[in-house]
């Protein structure tokens, strides 16, 4: 479906991706298998020691995993439902920022 969170994250990141791989970041996707019953999409970003996932549902939901090795001894999860585009756009600018150094990411 061309408006679910799976493919706005996934065209979103489609455009996103060389940029972030030019700059050095290590970049990871994972797709659910076409058909299932409740599809994601989710991609992991990582800088060294600092890394996020940011997973969608087609169901409306979000999961945001972020570690940084060197202060965390297991990741900062973050749940949402009910998500609209608008949030995935400013969630990944935001854990951009955070993984780049620019911003903390209990920040925004």
């Amino acid at each position: 479906m061309k408006n679910s969170l799976p493919y706005l994250l996934e065209v979103k990141l489609g455009k996103m991706r060389p940029a972030i791989e030019e700059s050095g970041l290590v970049v990871e996707v994972f797709d659910s298998l076409k058909g299932l019953e409740k599809n994601s999409f989710g991609v992991y970003v990582g800088n060294g020691d600092k890394g996020f996932y940011l997973t969608v549902w087609g169901s409306g939901e979000m999961q945001v995993s972020t570690i940084d090795y060197n202060s965390d001894s297991e990741p900062r999860e973050k749940y949402s439902r009910d998500v609209a585009a608008s949030q995935i756009e400013s969630e990944i600018q935001r854990l951009m920022e955070w993984v780049c150094g620019t911003k903390g990411a209990g920040e925004g």
